[in-house]
């Protein structure tokens, strides 16, 4: 039967009736030479059918990707098994997805994440990298998942999330971690993978939309420094300065806590902080803030800053040690005020009372100062209780004058303990004195004393002439510049030496007279150079009454005149007018002085402070 109908097909054939043929060969089960019969009529799809029909796949293909069918050669392909030249036309039609299956299936993983890439799923794909050991890949993978489907919360499994991120915290992207955690709603954990990678502002955003007023409670998901230090930043940030204290202070990092607690108007910790990270001029100004007169007082006293230490202690109550401070200063009459305030039961009762006869003998009131000598004198004896004091008062004494008294003192001392101190050489040396002066009054000639008061005058006029061709001089009248005299000091220094160290109190200010000194920030940068003949240097530092913000150091041999600083405090206490126009003069200098200095750095701001003090 087949014979005969391959006959008759053949028959057909020849006579150029392929469809006919066709049909007979198809059911004698000659597929192929049927399929062959509609190739001639150029009907390639029902070629296409009977091969695929009678599961000749391969045949199929070639016929398929010959005539340009690409999508049928790629199933026929398939089918045949043939999945090398099936993986190949499906990528020419961009077919990733099966792209993707077959390459998984003839182990071309590799290929395969890319195709999966490449239709948008990127979590298969970078699955697939990370296998693969293909980080970079893998993350590129992650990072366009992330991209694209922003917004999605909950659009990942908690272990693929947690697979994700860690392969991003691996190579420090605490960012995309953190935004992986945000789709599975753990905020938490999102925020300490933030603190952790530093990324400040990140982490204050999430806190703000999702943890907002849990700034206590968070403390104790911290564990790591740098988590608690990143923590403290965000807190200052949005204002959690209390909790921004703790965390800093949970880090070790001493000088940030004590920032915070500023902020927070917890001055008397902050002053504790501050004291513990070092930086005392900071402490006293808050320990003084904070009431704590006492600690402030004492902390002043340890910087030097004699003034505000004076007043602290007055605030606090003790005006022994208020009093003596001011003495010091050549305030005499407050601190006369204020020891007077010492009561008689006070432990310092004596050593005030010696006080307040120094500071009348220095107003130039002795009487006022004998009288309270005597006040002692009646209703204290001299013992080893009261040596020290009465030994003073002794010193004080010699100096009004009072030989008789003095030498009286030091006998009863001496009487008692030999040894002490130089009491003995002092009495000598007093009553060697009583005996010669008397010889020496009578062979003193009058005209060579004479002779020596007037060369000391001529040295003084000379010295105030030269002075006067300074600017600094020439702003003030001739009895003004005899009242500085009397506190200046001139000097030569020699090259590289500082006049004035950073980060040091000055003493006073300086007048350049000749040669060349430089301006220097605390590391050591030059800020500028002078060599003005009359420059002014360290106005800002004295009166800001802070230690300095910049050096002072010679670059070559200088002459300078010194301006003492305490007593020029002392002396514009006393000329209310003369204070007056001195403040105004420097004022002016040091306006033209900031015009020349960046803003916002530490030396313009002192000169701001400097300013202010001075108005």
């Amino acid at each position: 039967m087949k014979d005969e109908l391959q006959e008759k097909a053949l028959k057909l054939e020849l006579k150029g009736k392929y469809e006919e043929a066709a049909e007979l060969y198809y059911q004698a089960g000659r597929y192929e030479k049927a399929a062959f019969m509609y190739q001639k009529l150029k009907k390639i799809k029902e070629a296409l059918e009977i091969l695929a029909g009678a599961e000749l796949y391969e045949r199929a293909a070639d016929l398929a990707l010959k005539n340009g069918y690409i999508k049928e050669a790629a199933i026929y392909f398939e089918k045949a098994n043939n999945l090398e030249k099936a993986v190949e036309c499906f990528e020419k039609i961009k077919e990733y997805k099966k792209c993707a299956e077959i390459y998984l299936k003839i182990g071309k993983n590799e290929r395969a994440a890319e195709a999966f890439f490449k239709i948008g799923n990127y979590l298969k794909a970078g699955e697939i990298y990370e296998e693969l050991g293909k980080e970079e890949k893998a993350i590129q993978a992650y990072r366009q998942y992330l991209a694209e489907s922003a917004g999605m919360a909950g659009s990942l499994s908690s272990k693929d999330a947690q697979r994700i991120a860690k392969i991003f915290i691996k190579v420090g992207d605490n960012v995309r971690a953190a935004e992986i955690y945000l789709r599975t709603k753990e905020p938490i954990r999102a925020f300490v993978l933030l603190l952790e990678g530093g990324a400040i502002d990140e982490a204050g955003e999430i806190y703000q939309k999702e943890l907002s007023g849990q700034a206590y409670s968070l403390l104790n998901y911290l564990t790591s420094n740098k988590s608690l230090e990143s923590f403290g930043r965000v807190c200052m940030k949005i204002g959690e300065y209390q909790v921004s204290a703790l965390s800093f202070e949970k880090c070790g990092k001493i000088l940030e806590a004590a920032e915070a607690y500023v902020k927070s108007k917890d001055y008397l910790q902050a002053a504790e902080y501050y004291m513990k990270a070092g930086n005392y001029p900071e402490a006293a100004k808050l320990y003084e803030t904070s009431g704590q007169y006492g600690h402030a007082a004492d902390l002043y006293y340890k910087l030097k800053n004699f003034e505000k230490a004076a007043l602290c202690y007055e605030k606090e109550g003790d005006f022994y040690k208020a009093g003596r401070l001011y003495q010091y200063l050549n305030q005499n009459q407050r601190a006369i005020q204020l020891l007077q305030k010492v009561s008689t039961d006070d432990p310092e009762y004596l050593k005030a009372s010696l006080l307040i006869s120094k500071a009348f003998f220095q107003v130039q009131l002795p009487e006022m100062a004998l009288k309270r000598f005597e006040e002692i004198r009646k209703n204290y004896k001299i013992d080893e209780a009261t040596f020290e004091v009465f030994y003073d008062f002794a010193e004080l004494l010699s100096s009004m004058g009072k030989i008789e008294i003095a030498k009286e003192i030091y006998t009863e001392i001496v009487n008692i303990d030999f040894a002490y101190k130089d009491v003995a050489q002092k009495l000598k040396k007093l009553t060697t004195k009583a005996i010669e002066k008397p010889l020496k009054e009578k062979e003193e000639k009058p005209l060579e004393k004479e002779t020596e008061k007037s060369q000391k005058v001529e040295r003084k006029t000379k010295a105030i002439h030269a002075l006067k061709k300074l600017p600094f001089f020439q702003n003030f009248e001739e009895k003004e510049i005899e009242l500085l005299w009397e506190i200046i000091e001139r000097k030569e220094v020699e090259g590289g030496k500082f006049l004035l160290e950073p980060g040091k109190y000055a003493e006073g200010f300086f007048l350049l007279v000749q040669g060349k000194v430089e301006l220097l920030t605390p590391m050591g940068r030059s800020i500028k150079t002078i060599e003005d003949a009359g420059a002014l240097l360290g106005i800002a530092a004295l009166f800001s009454g802070e230690t300095s913000a910049i050096g002072i150091r010679t670059l070559k041999p200088c002459k300078i005149v010194i301006v003492k600083g305490r007593e020029l405090l002392g002396l514009l206490k006393g000329n209310v007018e003369f204070s007056k126009k001195l403040r105004s003069y420097l004022s002016i200098y040091l306006e033209k002085e900031i015009s020349l200095i960046p803003q916002k750095t530490p030396y313009h701001l002192q000169i701001l402070e400097a300013k202010r003090k001075l108005l």
